[in-house]
């Protein structure tokens, strides 16, 4: 994961965490917070 400014996270959290939930299910179930 690589470290982002704040606002490029908060701007590409919830798309990007969603994308990484929806692909990335097995990986980590419940810890798909960015």
């Amino acid at each position: 994961m690589p470290t982002l400014p704040l606002k490029a996270l908060k701007k590409y959290q919830v798309p990007f965490s969603e994308a990484a939930r929806q692909k990335n299910k097995t990986a980590f179930p419940k810890e798909s917070r960015f």
